[in-house]
């Protein structure tokens, strides 16, 4: 199966010019810029990730150090995926003024990170149960 990586070559390269223009620009102050900016580093690190374990395969042999290399771009990959829906809403939160509201009630807090802490450590736990995803 091929897949098409066009999109992930495009939203990097937007990604970066948004990044780049952000920094730039010295539009890194306050919780709502600052949350962006690191959405828009994770979003980038998706990118990359998909690209390169998209690429990396196709290169290079099949080897212990290469499979070990598309596992840890493999896990890059879960993770900052996994982590642009949560910061998304933290964007989201800060955005429409409610920050305040967010870090004064402990329940929202626990309520949005549960289930964060649920997907991280289930790909923590990947190495030794294989739930999430193995490389053959």
């Amino acid at each position: 199966m091929n897949r098409i990586i066009a999109f992930d070559v495009c939203s990097a390269a937007i990604l970066l010019f948004l990044i780049l223009s952000l920094y730039i620009r010295h539009v890194t102050r306050g919780i709502t810029n600052k949350i962006f900016l690191v959405l828009l580093f994770t979003v980038f690190v998706s990118a990359l990730s998909s690209i390169t374990s998209t690429i990396y395969p196709y290169y290079n042999v099949a080897t212990d150090t290469n499979v070990e290399i598309l596992y840890t771009i493999t896990y890059l990959y879960f993770i900052s995926r996994n982590l642009t829906a949560p910061l998304f809403v933290l964007f989201t939160i800060a955005a429409s003024g409610s920050w305040h509201k967010f870090k004064t009630k402990k329940s929202m807090m626990l309520w949005w990170g549960i289930p964060v802490l649920v997907v991280i450590c289930s790909l923590l736990l990947n190495p030794f149960l294989h739930n999430v995803f193995f490389i053959s």
